[in-house]
């Protein structure tokens, strides 16, 4: 039984330390993930995003038919809600259209990159905490389409 809390101790212990190291790896090779949002081909703000999620959806699920691929995308801002965000989260989807870029530390060309040219919020939460106001958190979920990744269309 001691060799048994042992070892799980061990584990537990050695994992830690393994997520550790992949965090600071991970912290030292970003330097920064932003979104440029458009409306109507204008540039209407800039947001620095903390994280990013996405999931590429085909409208076909047939193999006779060619696939058009949607994206289901969420990021969390590490800025304030603002006019232009709202209006997008209100928005017409032809209306709205963007590009994200990550950047890795000491390079000024982006890393990763996507194009969309319309869009639409799905859903959107914001976490406020009365003991850390400065700390909120701004979570959104949106569809992208007619989408470029790294230059490279989705259709």
């Amino acid at each position: 039984m001691r060799t048994l809390i042992a070892l799980l101790i061990f584990t537990i212990s050695f994992s830690a330390n393994a997520q550790k190291n992949t965090d600071t790896i991970a912290e030292e090779k970003l330097d920064s993930i932003q979104l440029v949002l458009k409306k109507n081909q204008k540039i209407q703000q800039i947001y620095s995003i903390s994280q990013i999620d996405y999931i590429l959806d085909s409208d076909s699920y047939s193999l006779e038919q060619s696939k058009k691929f949607k994206v289901h995308f969420s990021a969390s801002l590490v800025s304030q809600i603002d006019k232009p965000f709202l209006n997008w989260l209100k928005g017409n989807p032809e209306e709205w259209s963007g590009n994200l870029m990550v950047y890795e530390k000491g390079k000024k060309e982006p890393t990763f990159t996507l194009d969309f040219e319309r869009s639409k919020i799905t859903s959107f939460s914001q976490t406020i905490d009365k003991e850390y106001p400065l700390n909120t958190t701004i979570y959104f979920a949106s569809i992208l389409e007619d989408v470029l990744i790294n230059g490279i269309e989705l259709e």
